[in-house]
């Protein structure tokens, strides 16, 4: 992705994205967000929670940084204390 074209269509200082899917090319995308300082990683999707948290943990995320969330209520109030949602793919 480059990152210039997408920061500057935004007029936020910060871009929310969610990652669908913790394999080894979505630990790749969480450890940059890390390093890109206008990129959030938001919520992370799997259909193996505990996959998407080692993940997180693998890219660098503390455990107190993240959550893992199991309905829309738990991910919005993850992201209103500034943690990395993580969450089952739902159908």
């Amino acid at each position: 992705m480059i990152y210039g074209n997408l920061f500057a269509k935004a007029n936020k200082p910060k871009i929310r994205a969610g990652l669908i899917g913790s394999g080894t090319y979505g630990i790749s995308l969480l450890a940059q967000a890390l390093f890109t300082p206008r990129l959030d990683i938001s919520v992370v999707c799997d259909q193996d929670p505990e996959t998407a948290r080692q993940a997180c943990l693998r890219a660098g995320l503390s455990h107190a940084n993240m959550a893992i969330c199991s309905n829309t209520e738990e991910i919005l109030l993850a992201l209103e204390k500034g943690q990395c949602a993580i969450a089952k793919n739902h159908e």
